[in-house]
């Protein structure tokens, strides 16, 4: 809702999260609701192999999330 308020009042914003199943298997369903309510996002492949705390999970897709 923040996001949309911001939106709504002609300011900017932009969000990044990890798309997909993460933090034990659970999704973040802002960055879903925001997709499907049709703002701007970019995927990026990313590798944390060096700094992930579970080292099975090296390579993500973060998403960054804007409405400009």
């Amino acid at each position: 809702d923040y996001c949309k308020e911001l939106d709504k009042n002609g300011q900017s914003f932009m969000l990044s999260g990890i798309l997909g199943e993460h933090n034990r298997g659970i999704r973040w369903e802002l960055i879903d609701k925001l997709i499907v309510d049709g703002y701007n996002y970019k995927i990026l492949d990313c590798n944390y192999e060096k700094v992930a705390r579970i080292k099975k999970i090296k390579n993500s897709s973060e998403i960054i999330i804007m409405n400009y």
